[in-house]
């Protein structure tokens, strides 16, 4: 799923690049938040737990939960932790004190694209502006850039998309 389109980016910056250049660099952004963050849509986890377990994105409704080969119901767990922990019930169909071997979790996840398409903008924009170089000098005057690399972490973090440990 496209996120921007580079109609709706040429909203937010001025450019003199084509439109192909453009979505070459929206492409490459969405595909950073991706791996970052997760795809956007049903996520699917295989865990180990004890009692609890825990989510690597925020869940809005959990789809199915399968334990060693057997569908759980929905009265089996609970989701706990404002949507980032799925605790084991001792009532329900299949009551259970904790999880049992591999445990695969399908849910989906809390909407972020609204934020994911600020995030990929703004990528983007860094990727316009980087000029390669960490500084250069003009007669007295010299200029220094921002590092590239911390921009970017501190825009993933600054948005606080899901939550997610980020590995950055």
């Amino acid at each position: 799923m496209a996120l921007l389109t580079v109609a709706q980016l040429r909203q937010h910056v001025e450019s003199d690049l084509s439109d192909d250049a453009l979505q070459r660099l929206l492409d490459a952004a969405e595909a950073e938040i991706d791996a970052k963050l997760g795809a956007v849509g049903s996520q699917v986890q295989t865990l180990r737990g004890e009692r609890v377990l825990h989510l690597a994105r925020k869940a809005s409704t959990i789809t199915t939960v399968v334990e060693a080969d057997v569908d759980l119901d929905a009265e089996d767990y609970e989701l706990l932790g404002g949507g980032y922990r799925l605790r084991r019930l001792t009532t329900g169909p299949n009551p259970s004190s904790r999880w049992q071997g591999c445990v695969t979790v399908t849910y989906a996840p809390v909407d972020t694209t609204a934020q994911r398409k600020i995030l990929q903008a703004r990528l983007v924009q860094l990727d316009m502006k980087d000029p390669g170089v960490s500084s250069w000098q003009s007669g007295d005057v010299r200029f220094t850039n921002q590092d590239p690399a911390a921009v970017r972490i501190a825009l993933f973090r600054d948005l606080a998309l899901t939550g997610r440990r980020l590995i950055l």
